[in-house]
């Protein structure tokens, strides 16, 4: 398969505004967005409500022993203490969230920029910076970054867009019916589709390096290992399937659905379960004998996500809107109560320093995890800032504040 060239995409490619050539100052408490691009619904997207509403509080559980040392340490990359992070959040309004469950709404990229995908179009968020990447007829399932660019699929049909630009380049192999697992490392590019079948490609020659039939059934989530030797699934079959750069294939069973995966370093696999109880668990995919560490969450997860900083960030299906936050020897370190209704998706930024939730109660919320100050009670938020934007087809003011700067 040839990928190089400009490709002519499906999708629906955005138009440009006459505004952008005629930008007029307006109030200084508004943020600055893009003007490029007209959105396609009715209610501007990221637009910040005028209602004042309090949101939900976000306050860590406070039954947790987040002083004592750590029992076992499986990786090195662990802090000495177990401290309760700083959250300072920005909310968003976010309307056309799919609640089709799983997806891959929202991807940080390596330097920061989160895509959102809501509805039929993909968004990028850099900083005070909102700009709509693209708009097509149906909705789209998952959005990644693949170095500075940004991959997204619909109803199996998966495309790279250059985020720049604005223009689709590449369009790959589509998979049967849905794709929502995306994942990337360096010039590796891997899909999985409800076909159950995973394609790895190469960004240097634009082809398939290799592909495998991975699940009997629909594929959930996949990952790049931190190195990026080793390929991780999971689907409905009850199993987690891990590819290494060798083609040796490794499958590890369940008693129950494995709704998302992770990797932490040395070759340790997160799974997150969808049983009752919220199974999660680390395993060594790297040793002669399978050595599983398990703790039960209290219910169905839907996202576990590693970060050096923090350890492991899970979110939870059904009605609850809460995220927490795991140490690496899988002890609760606290709980937050961010969103009125399920979240839908949940991703960490590299370096674990942000992350992002998107709920289907119609907001994006960006979080900044601090270490806590001395002396601080334990827990307890900054003070709260609001994300002020103006709609996508008015005229913005250039001067702006950084999108974090009241965060820090």
């Amino acid at each position: 398969m040839n990928f190089k060239g400009r490709h002519s995409s499906i999708y629906k490619s955005p138009t440009t505004s006459a505004l952008s050539n005629s930008i007029k100052p307006m109030d200084p408490t508004i943020l600055q967005t893009t003007t490029r691009n007209k959105s396609p619904c009715n209610k501007d997207r990221f637009f910040c409500s005028s209602n004042n509403q309090k949101s939900p509080s976000i306050k860590p559980s406070m039954g947790e022993n987040v002083t004592a040392e750590y029992t076992k340490v499986p990786c090195h990359a662990i802090p000495r203490k177990k401290i309760v992070p700083i959250i300072t959040d920005k909310i968003l309004d976010a309307p056309d969230v799919t609640d089709d469950f799983p997806s891959k709404l929202i991807d940080f990229s390596n330097t920061g920029l989160l895509a959102v995908a809501l509805g039929t179009a993909v968004y990028v968020c850099n900083d005070d910076i909102v700009t709509e990447l693209m708009q097509r007829r149906t909705i789209i399932n998952s959005v990644c970054w693949w170095k500075d660019q940004v991959v997204l699929s619909g109803n199996g049909k998966i495309e790279l867009w250059d985020y720049q630009q604005r223009i689709p380049i590449r369009a790959f192999e589509s998979h049967v019916n849905k794709c929502v697992a995306i994942a990337s490392h360096k010039n590796k590019l891997a899909t999985a589709g409800y076909d159950g079948i995973v394609r790895v490609y190469d960004y240097r020659t634009d082809n398939i390096i290799y592909e495998y039939q991975a699940h009997h059934g629909e594929i959930y989530d996949i990952q790049f290992s931190i190195d990026g030797t080793q390929i991780a699934s999971c689907g409905a079959d009850c199993s987690t399937v891990v590819m290494s750069n060798n083609r040796r294939k490794m499958r590890y069973h369940f008693k129950s659905e494995i709704q998302s995966v992770s990797w932490m370093p040395q070759g340790i696999l997160l799974t997150g379960g969808n049983d009752e109880n919220g199974t999660i668990q680390q395993i060594h995919t790297r040793g002669n004998d399978e050595n599983r560490i398990t703790a039960i969450s209290g219910s169905p997860i839907g996202k576990v996500a590693w970060t050096e900083n923090w350890g492991t960030v899970v979110s939870h299906q059904g009605s609850s809107g809460i995220w927490e936050l795991w140490t690496s020897d899988l002890h609760r370190l606290a709980k937050y109560q961010c969103h009125k209704k399920p979240i839908m998706s949940l991703a960490a930024s590299n370096d674990g320093s942000h992350v992002a939730t998107i709920s289907l109660d119609e907001t994006l919320r960006i979080y900044e995890l601090s270490t806590s100050i001395r002396g601080s009670p334990r827990g307890t938020p900054t003070q709260k800032t609001k994300f002020h934007s103006t709609p996508i087809n008015s005229p913005v003011q250039k001067d702006k504040v950084s999108f974090y700067a009241n965060l820090r």
